[in-house]
């Protein structure tokens, strides 16, 4: 008998298909020495549930997964039975977590748009949308938004 996945009160199948991101996990993370990379994975997950549960159902490395990609990941971890039924129950939380942050996530752009499409269309004439796509990268990196070393005070310098 198969599992029955509720992820924020939904059904996993009731989740769009990810056919795309299941296959793209499978030829990575799974691909050629499959039953060696199960049995890693399955290893590792007993070493530190948490850790693992996060980077492979919620992110890749830093890279923050979209929803789409978590429910692919979830599909595939349960289609290959890696996970037992008390470590799903430890799991689901977690990818709740990460689904709730790409809700959030997507409301922030939202609020965001109409405040940065106001400000392109005001300057389209200096393609303001060019510099804007340019420069807002350094600002996550070195400006306002960092964590980076050589702006402790998060203050952008735009001299």
């Amino acid at each position: 008998m198969k599992r029955e996945i509720i992820l924020l009160g939904k059904s996993l199948k009731d989740y769009p298909e990810t056919g795309y991101y299941e296959k793209r996990l499978i030829n990575t993370t799974y691909s050629y020495f499959r039953d060696h990379n199960i049995a890693g994975f399955k290893s590792r997950l007993k070493k530190d549930f948490d850790y693992e549960v996060i980077n492979n159902f919620v992110k890749d490395g830093n890279i923050f997964w979209t929803t789409n990609e978590i429910i692919g990941a979830v599909r595939v971890s349960l289609s290959l039975n890696l996970l037992t039924d008390e470590e799903w129950k430890r799991a689901i939380p977690i990818i709740e977590h990460g689904l709730e942050a790409n809700k959030a996530y997507v409301r922030m752009l939202d609020e965001m748009s109409d405040v940065f499409e106001k400000y392109c269309e005001e300057w389209k004439d200096l393609d303001m949308r060019s510099t804007f796509m340019k420069r807002v990268h350094l600002e996550c990196w070195q400006g306002r938004f960092s964590e980076h070393s050589s702006n402790p005070e998060k203050k952008p310098n735009y001299s």
